[in-house]
């Protein structure tokens, strides 16, 4: 949530708990987020409330988020460990999403959990834990975590695109 800080290294010591909660940034997750809310808003411009689409936005993250978890239920328990709830996974992953509901859209497809799930099925990069591991040097870090910039999160979005049709 804004204003939350992630937990300090004396914090998670006291509660190893805490380690793997407050990953994503609300920054990074508000910012990657405005494309999608840009989109939704142009494909139902004037026909619905502030707090409708409010709720239709919350229904389509929701709905995508959840899919990615069943998809790769590790990057979410060791959330510390990986980059997916982390500013390049955000980001790029909120690219792909971006993607995903253009082409349901054209396909008339509901952006729902079941739906995101079998649209992102066909993405071995998803459900790969290895692929976005944080690593403690660069022979065991992930692919994902080698895209350290705005550039690079787009180039990783490209890439899991390709990766849905390839």
């Amino acid at each position: 949530m804004p204003d939350q800080k992630s937990y300090s290294r004396s914090e998670q010591t006291e509660n190893p708990e805490l380690r793997h909660q407050r990953t994503a940034r609300a920054t990074s997750f508000m910012t990657a987020l405005k494309p999608i809310e840009n989109y939704f808003h142009q494909i139902q411009p004037g026909r619905m409330t502030l707090e409708d689409r409010a709720k239709g936005l919350f229904g389509v993250i929701d709905g995508y988020w959840a899919a990615i978890r069943n998809l790769n239920p590790d990057c979410f328990q060791n959330a510390d460990d990986f980059v997916m709830l982390k500013t390049p996974g955000i980001f790029s992953l909120h690219q792909l999403c971006l993607s995903l509901m253009k082409d349901m859209y054209v396909g008339r497809r509901e952006w729902v959990e079941e739906e995101f799930e079998h649209m992102l099925e066909p993405c071995t990069e998803i459900s790969n834990p290895s692929f976005w591991s944080v690593g403690t040097d660069e022979g065991d870090r992930g692919d994902a975590a080698r895209y350290g910039s705005m550039k690079g999160f787009k180039e990783l979005g490209d890439l899991l695109y390709e990766s849905l049709h390839g």
